[in-house]
Formats: structure tokens, C-alpha cells, sequence
């Protein structure tokens, strides 16, 4: 094990504070208050830790909550990480002190994919990572689904500021919500409130959480400091039913309550008792002030994407069905909501390739010029990544490969090609040296022959008019095309198994 760093702001890893003996002895304070004023290691399980095998602590610092839950538990695995070097070793030898042979410690950075395998852990606990940014936590909240087994506990617990009677208090911190929304790190919509604390049930909805429970802890008003837990499970079997609720899109508050009545489409409405506004399900949202239900439109992008029909068939098809809009609705629907279900649809293949790879390009036009649709699938026909270029280079095909790295997470072991001249030193500075590179004129008949889906299905539409729009259209319906045949392939296995 490396000796402890000093605290110089070259070596120093922490965001705010420095890696030093202070540091660590107001973490370990904080870390036992904190505890305390919560009313225990897991107050929302009452001390109870039946069918847990395995805990993660994320930002565990000096190690006080793992060590805690694993001296209390013997038979369950405990496993912590910090970007502190200083804060793991003192943690790992505190372990060894107190000859606590259950838990152990890593040196891990929770901005970037964690070292874990899927499915590794039946409760992951992080707190006070408020300081990572509103543009980490999305990434950080996926990494803790992807770890997190079916029907395990995802546990957030953030701080945040009292409420205050003062005015000089309000203008103080309106002056560094303003400064914090300029900057880009404040987690509410319109920058009126900074806390993240407002934001944790969206974090956990986002992932799929299927159940949250809230535990808050307001400490006196001359510490002006509160904490609030929030739980969700993986697996709506975990917990029953519970009362929905949802932050206001206006103010981030949770003191929001559903009412009686519902929206004209059916969509509940809720009242938030903070800044006494009402909203709806829909309410900040691509969806919002739409006059159809939002499952209606989806469906009309979707099968505007699957199927070759024109606009005005899909308003046909519609009419028939009681819905009634234009064409022109239906291109509107295509440009605002097909980028969003591929959006969804790639975060989910995140790590879902194999380490074999081919990669090739095919002609699309757009507006009367041959524009160069880049390609990846792997041995098994899953998608990796699709990309439309105006140009057939380097730049490109460098383009190419780091979007591919940022979809899937990992790089292949090997890349089949047709050979053209700039994918070799593409693959060595985006992939690296180590990613074997073939060019074989018949290996890359896979990927030659998945070109007809994108064909078909753009021949009847004549070309795009703009690149804009092409290049939205033939990444979703990429996206979309690889979900079926999944599905289909599951099917016709079914079957054949039957």
C-alpha cells in the first residue's frame, strides 16, 4: 500500500477540502453526528438487514459508516471507495485495528464507470455527493442501477439549508443560487434553489426505481443545517404501494400533495404548499401543453420509425382510431420525440456488446448530396453505435469510435473493417493499441448485409431534406431496429422451443 499523500494542491484529489489530518477528523466528527441525528446506520430499515449479502458505501472518505455497518454485521460484505488515497489507507488500517475482516476499501473515482460487475451488491449507499455536479449524477445514478441487484436499495443522503425568516439570509442565497445557476451546478430548473436534496426522488425515478421512501432530519436552527434520506428499490416487490408525489417543477420543493382532480387527459395534478403553484404529471416536460396523451404520440413516433408509412398514413391510421391531427403534426411529434427514445434506448445498451466489433459505412442522401452513414455492430448482430457524417475521413472515423466508446463503456478486443485508409490510426488513438485490427473482405459481410434495414426503410422517403434531420432519423431508427430484433429473436426462440 502507497504512503498517504500531503496535502499540496497538486496531489490533493478533493473537490474542496484538503487530504489532511484536519480534514479527516472532521469527517470522522461529521460522519458520527451525522449518524446519530439520523437515528442510525439505516433508520429506514429499523436496524433490520435480512436478505443483505453485500453493501457498497460510495465517497465512503475514512471509512466510519462501513466500518460501523460491517462491526454490526459480521456476515454481510462491506465494500468502500474514495478518490483519497490518504482517506482509504486510514480506513483500510482502521479495519486491521479493529479486526474487521468483513469490509474492505478501494481507491475508485465515482465520476467515471465504477469496477464492478453487474449486479454486484444488495445495497448501495451514498452520501454527500452534492458536490459532483448536476452533470455527474445522471452517469453516477446509472452506475448504481447497473450494480445494484433486482430488488436491492439504492440509499442517497444529501444536506441541505434550513428555511430562514431573514431577509439578509434570502438575498444571500439568492445571490448564490444566481451565481451557481450561471455556472451550471445548480440542481433546480430555474436556479432558485441550489440543494440536490429536492432532486433525489427524480435521480431514483430516473433509473427505474419502482418504490421510494423519504426520512428527513432537521437538525436546530442554530446548526441551520438539515439532512434528508432517500431510498429507492430496484424492484417494486421490495416495497408496497406508497402515496406519489412528485418535486415541483417550479421551485424543486417536495412539499407537494396529489389532488382530487385530474388533467382533461386524465393525468394527475398536484399542488406544492412552498410556492402554491399547481402542476401536472406533464408539467416541465417535452410532453407538457401537448393536446394528445403522451402515450398516443410516442406510439405515432415509434411507428413512424418501424414502419414504412408516410405522415399522412399514420394521420389515416390514426383518424380511423378516433385521434385526429395532420401530417404536419406527425413530423412535429418525429422531430421533438425521436431524439429522445434514442437517447433512452442507448443509455440502456451501455456495456451490451460483445468484443468483437465491425465497422463500416453506407451512402445516405440528404438534400441531393451522398452523405457517409458510419455503422458498428458486433459478432452477434447487437447495435454498438451509428453516426451520420458529411465527410469520409479521419476526423470521422475518430468521432465515430469515441461516441461508440461513450455508448457501450468498454473497448473490443477486435475491430473488422473494409480497410479504408483511416481506420487504422483511428482505432490506435481512440480505442487503443492494444484493439486488433482486421480487414478482411469477407469478414465484414455482417455488417454489409445490416445495411438493408437503413436502406429500406429511407428508400420510400426519398431522401432527407436537411442533415439535421437525417441524422436524427437514422440514429433513432437504429436504436429502434436493434430493440426488435432482439425481441424478435427471443420470439422465434420461444417458438421453436415449444
Amino acid at each position: 500500500m502507497t504512503t498517504a499523500h500531503n496535502s499540496s494542491e497538486e496531489e490533493n484529489r478533493y473537490f474542496n477540502d484538503p487530504e489532511s489530518g484536519a480534514e479527516m477528523a472532521r469527517l470522522i466528527d461529521q460522519d458520527r453526528l451525522i449518524t446519530r441525528g439520523m437515528g442510525g446506520l439505516l433508520p429506514e430499515r429499523d436496524g433490520k438487514l435480512a436478505g443483505i449479502r453485500r453493501i457498497l458505501d460510495i465517497g465512503c472518505g475514512p471509512g466510519g459508516w462501513a466500518l460501523e455497518i460491517a462491526f454490526a454485521s459480521p456476515d454481510i460484505e462491506v465494500v468502500g471507495f474514495d478518490i483519497s488515497r490518504t482517506m482509504i489507507d486510514y480506513a483500510s488500517a482502521l479495519a486491521r485495528v479493529r479486526k474487521i475482516k468483513n469490509v474492505s476499501f478501494h481507491v475508485m473515482d465515482a465520476q467515471q464507470p465504477l469496477n464492478f460487475p453487474d449486479d454486484a451488491f444488495d445495497l448501495v449507499n451514498a452520501r454527500f455527493l452534492a458536490f459532483l455536479g448536476p452533470s455527474v449524477w445522471p452517469k453516477l445514478m446509472q452506475e448504481c442501477k447497473r450494480i445494484t441487484k433486482a430488488g436491492g436499495t439504492i440509499r442517497l443522503t444529501e444536506s441541505e439549508w434550513a428555511m430562514t425568516n431573514s431577509s439578509s439570509h434570502e438575498q444571500v442565497y439568492g445571490m448564490f443560487y444566481r451565481a451557481m445557476k450561471q455556472v451550471g451546478q445548480s440542481y433546480s430548473p430555474d436556479g432558485r434553489i441550489y440543494d440536490i436534496t429536492p432532486m433525489l426522488g427524480g435521480f431514483l425515478r430516473g433509473i427505474g426505481c419502482r418504490a421510494l421512501g423519504h426520512k428527513g432530519k432537521r437538525q436546530n436552527s442554530e446548526e441551520n443545517l438539515a439532512e434528508r434520506s432517500s431510498v429507492g428499490y430496484a424492484d417494486e416487490k421490495s416495497l408496497p404501494d406508497e402515496e406519489c408525489f412528485m418535486n415541483c417543477p417550479h421551485c424543486a420543493s417536495m412539499a407537494t400533495r396529489e389532488q382530487s382532480k385530474r388533467t382533461c387527459l386524465g393525468y394527475r395534478i398536484f399542488r406544492c404548499s412552498a410556492c402554491q403553484r399547481t402542476f401536472n404529471e406533464r408539467t416541465a416536460t417535452l410532453f407538457n401543453f401537448l393536446e394528445y396523451p403522451t402515450d398516443i404520440v410516442l406510439l405515432v413516433v415509434l411507428w413512424r420509425l418501424r414502419y414504412k408509412l408516410s405522415l399522412r398514413d399514420l394521420a389515416e391510421m390514426f383518424l380511423e382510431r378516433g385521434w385526429e391531427f395532420t401530417h404536419e403534426t406527425v413530423r412535429d411529434w418525429e422531430v421533438r420525440f425521436a431524439p429522445l427514445l434514442a437517447d433512452q434506448l442507448r443509455t440502456k445498451r451501455r456495456g451490451q456488446a460483445s468484443q468483437s466489433w465491425y465497422v463500416d459505412e453506407t451512402y445516405v442522401k440528404v438534400h441531393g448530396q451522398w452523405c457517409y452513414l458510419y455503422r458498428a455492430i458486433d459478432r452477434d448482430g447487437n447495435l454498438v453505435d451509428s453516426m451520420l457524417s458529411e465527410k469520409r475521413n479521419m476526423d470521422a472515423a475518430k468521432r465515430f469510435f469515441r461516441q461508440t466508446l461513450e455508448t457501450i463503456g468498454h473497448a473490443p478486443e477486435r475491430v473488422t473493417t473494409d480497410g479504408h485508409d483511416s481506420y487504422p490510426r483511428a482505432i490506435r488513438e481512440t480505442l487503443g493499441r492494444d484493439v486488433l485490427h482486421r480487414t478482411n473482405l469477407y469478414l465484414n459481410n455482417l455488417v454489409e448485409q445490416d445495411h438493408r434495414g437503413i436502406k429500406q426503410r429511407y428508400y420510400p422517403m426519398r431522401g432527407f431534406g436537411n442533415f439535421a434531420s437525417a441524422a436524427h432519423f437514422c440514429r433513432a431508427l437504429a436504436q429502434q431496429r436493434d430493440l426488435f430484433r432482439q425481441r424478435l429473436d427471443t420470439f422465434k426462440a420461444l417458438v421453436l422451443r415449444a
